[in-house]
């Protein structure tokens, strides 16, 4: 570990980092008023916008002002199906989840207490709905050709801190540690703080009066703890990261819902729109991963051509697989009882229990129940903030059971494959269709990750959840998964065409920084860390096609999103020779060929290419200030993120 530590210190060292510079004299109280936000309540923003002053919109914007008063008025009134999805804290039972502090002798679990998000007008049962057993958020359900408002309501208390921050700082003097703990937190004048909520500790030296420390861009500081917005991952629907939803303002901030705040989105689902499975989770930039971590996340159900096909075939039973990595750190206010941690170590979180890293469906190793020749859709979503997922299932003697895979990021194919397991990253989804030949009792688990993820540093091998299988009472017929043909999404029936490719660039992905910046160093793309002004090119919409080549310079592993565009991917490598090569060889596996997804993930010191083509309207309306970044959402929220704008040709 010390041989890892000294690496990393010297690898960090190496590399360069731009930003602001600070003096900071030993032992004196430290103040950065240029790391907090403008006082909220001095915002001024009109109370509405008409149809014909955004005339983009597939519907009149409902305001773009945070008052609940004004947003409950409008909000849904003209649209096919809306929800209200509620942001507070709540206390959960995770069974089986490891017992926190002061836990009684016959604790079988813990309770969580965590920001998430709640249901509230217009949910209904649904089968994904079977995904909120616990922290996770309530399922949403849509059709192609349909208009779904959303109207998200922020419940927390004004000033709800992050758990276990501190404010003020320490420098200690030479040859001991300097701490800086920061708080985000409200300010009583009506604004926010929105200070660092790290403790790091520099190893000494460090000088008896004078340090001089870079500090990042405070755009990049995460913060934001009480601030929350939406959302809908890998939807081809109109950009909705920035206010207000549509924008193409380039100095467009984020939509932030502050506490006693809400805000309404309306998503206009173009008639050919895949599907398959998709997700919605937060993404205010400096809070994604804690909100994340937290599991403030839903399953977004697209019902149209496959899966009625599916149940034309027989399959009729939907089973959500929703995988996250909650951080839970021990509580020492209420008797076993976990809270989300505080926000990075080293750019991981400091969990309790690492061997307990996973949770499905927001339970910690849940059993399922199936018939021998049944099957089901298992809707395998990956929502971790920082771990890779690896999808294996064993029978009771050790032998890898193969599955069928019929569409990946919510786009399915011609017809299933079949394959053995996966290695997946935050945000990447599969539509398998599961069937077990046999009684018994079948595990899933996640292994051979360790050494992959992040400077040869990664989760441990865990069982993720097992599957009893019984012989039913009346025996049936199983469903041949093999002869199943699908529907092809119009959009998405076709190879992009290669004389369509009229551009190509390269997109790195690196950490740039010392290890003597407070508070780590910053991650970037092409060298350059998020700017909320900076846009890094003008996409037109003009049917053109692309070739991005995504670089990961280091020995980290990072999956690429981008938002309201799908893309082919074309091939994907690895320089890492030092990784196991079965875990390499399934990152690296383009199954089927040219397989169309909206993440994928950049091995280490990897390289991988995609083709994105720029579907003008009617199609569907894209144009608007979008993003592409890192999922692993704490380098998301520490500057790997970059804005670009989708332009329509006429304009």
């Amino acid at each position: 570990m010390n041989f890892l530590r000294c690496w990393l210190l010297v690898s960090f060292l190496l590399l360069s980092f731009r930003g602001d510079r600070l003096m900071i004299s030993a032992q004196d109280d430290l103040d950065l008023p240029h790391l907090r936000s403008v006082n909220k309540q001095s915002n001024s923003f009109p109370e509405e916008v008409s149809e014909d002053e955004n005339p983009r919109h597939p519907l009149p914007l409902a305001s773009i002002s945070y008052s609940c008063a004004v947003q409950e008025r409008t909000c849904g009134t003209t649209t096919d199906r809306y929800y209200e999805i509620i942001a507070s804290y709540e206390k959960y039972w995770i069974e089986n989840y490891p017992p926190g502090l002061d836990a009684p002798a016959s604790a079988t679990g813990a309770y969580a207490r965590i920001r998430t998000f709640t249901g509230g007008e217009g949910f209904e049962d649904t089968p994904e709905a079977k995904a909120q057993t616990g922290p996770l958020g309530p399922s949403l359900k849509v059709k192609p050709g349909e208009t779904m408002s959303i109207l998200l309501r922020n419940n927390l208390e004004p000033g709800t801190p992050p758990t276990g921050m501190g404010d003020g700082y320490t420098v200690e003097s030479v040859d001991k540690s300097l701490y800086v703990p920061f708080l985000n937190r409200s300010n009583p004048d009506g604004g926010y703080y929105e200070l660092q909520p790290y403790g790091l500790t520099f190893i000494g030296p460090t000088p008896e009066t004078v340090e001089d420390i870079t500090v990042p861009n405070p755009e990049n500081i995460p913060s934001n703890y009480d601030q929350v917005n939406l959302h809908l991952h890998g939807a081809v629907v109109e950009p909705h990261l920035f206010m207000p939803q549509g924008t193409s303002d380039a100095d467009a901030d984020w939509i932030s819902v502050g506490p006693g705040e809400c805000y309404c989105y309306s998503f206009y689902f173009p008639e050919d729109h895949p599907t398959g499975t998709y997700w919605y989770h937060t993404h205010r930039h400096g809070s994604s991963a804690m909100w994340t971590w937290a599991q403030a996340a839903g399953l977004l159900a697209i019902e149209g051509s496959f899966s009625r096909e599916l149940e034309e075939a027989g399959i009729s039973t939907v089973t959500p697989f929703v995988v996250t990595d909650p951080h839970f750190a021990f509580s020492d206010v209420e008797a076993n009882t976990y809270v989300v941690t505080t926000f990075l170590n080293g750019q991981r979180g400091i969990v309790a229990h690492p061997e307990a890293t996973y949770c499905v469906n927001g339970q910690f190793q849940p059993n399922f129940e199936m018939t021998v020749g049944e099957t089901t859709w298992l809707k395998f979503l990956t929502g971790t903030t920082e771990n890779l997922v690896n999808f294996r299932i064993l029978d009771e003697d050790g032998n890898l059971v193969k599955v069928w895979d019929a569409g990946s990021d919510g786009i399915n194919y011609a017809e299933p494959i079949q394959v053995d397991q996966y290695v997946q990253g935050g945000g990447m989804r599969q539509d398998i269709l599961l069937q077990f030949p046999a009684a018994g009792i079948y595990e899933v688990w996640t292994m051979g990750l360790s050494k992959i993820q992040f400077y040869g540093v990664g989760p441990g091998d865990q069982l993720l959840a097992t599957f009893q299988v019984t012989e039913p009472p009346t025996p049936a017929t199983a469903v041949d998964i093999s002869s199943l043909k699908f529907t092809l999404p119009t959009a998405h029936a076709f190879n992009i065409a290669p004389e369509t490719v009229t551009k190509r660039r390269t997109v790195y992905f690196d950490v740039a920084g010392d290890v003597t910046k407070i508070p780590f160093p910053q991650f970037t793309i092409n060298e350059k860390a998020f700017e909320i002004d900076y846009i890094l090119d003008e996409l037109v919409l003009d049917g053109h096609a692309e070739e991005w080549t995504l670089v990961s310079t280091s020995n980290a592993t990072h999956p690429f999103h981008i938002h309201v565009v799908p893309f082919q991917v074309i091939s994907a490598s690895s320089g890492n020779a030092l990784v196991s090569a079965p875990m390499m060889e399934y990152m690296t596996r383009v199954q089927p060929a040219r397989v169309w997804r909206d993440t994928v993930v950049i091995p280490p010191y990897g390289i991988v290419k995609i083709w994105i083509q720029f579907v003008p309207a009617p199609v569907v309306n894209l144009n608007g200030k979008s993003v592409f970044h890192c999922h692993f959402l704490a380098h998301e929220d520490t500057g790997m993120i970059m804005a670009i704008k989708f332009k329509d040709v006429n304009e």
